[in-house]
């Protein structure tokens, strides 16, 4: 076998790898999540918690998808988008979901903290439906911020997998 096709099967593998992991994590949040309610509000968080997981998994060199700017973006997105739910979200849930995104970004811009996946996660707050709403202020600890250091935590185990895997194939 060339070195050339050694090279792409360990790169296939390590994309199984990350594949399998990301379907892990998000099957662990599923869970995680199950006990708040109806289902479906589980599987809107997943849909942030899952933007959130692509980018730490597959681009983990990325600034976007390092630990500071994964939890706080995230977690300071809810904070705004609860915020705005409560403040006139009610009256205009249209208004309420577009300031949400747009204050979210402001704001992890200001703290150096933009993660992408933290515009889902302050319109979910929003949008997210009765049992989101029900959580209130807890939305951000339970399931965004937990659910992100689940993330960061599977990103942690993968990212130590791989360089042990790279140092015993040379």
């Amino acid at each position: 076998m060339t070195t050339s096709t050694q090279r792409r099967l360990r790169l296939a593998l390590i994309d199984f790898v990350i594949s399998a992991l990301a379907f892990l994590g998000l099957l662990g949040v599923a869970r995680m999540l199950s006990p708040i309610g109806d289902p479906w509000a589980a599987t809107w968080a997943v849909g942030s918690l899952g933007a959130s997981m692509t980018l730490i998994l597959a681009c983990p060199d990325s600034p976007l998808a390092k630990p500071y700017p994964a939890l706080v973006g995230n977690t300071v997105s809810a904070v705004i988008g609860v915020g705005l739910y409560q403040l006139i979200g009610e009256q205009e849930p249209e208004l309420a979901a577009l300031l949400a995104v747009s204050v979210s970004l402001a704001v992890m811009r200001m703290l150096g903290a933009l993660h992408p996946p933290g515009g889902a996660s302050a319109i979910l707050a929003v949008v997210g439906g009765a049992t989101v709403h029900e959580l209130g202020w807890f939305y951000p600890l339970y399931p965004i911020a937990l659910g992100t250091c689940w993330l960061l935590a599977l990103a942690r185990a993968r990212k130590s997998w791989v360089a042990t895997w790279e140092r015993r194939a040379t």
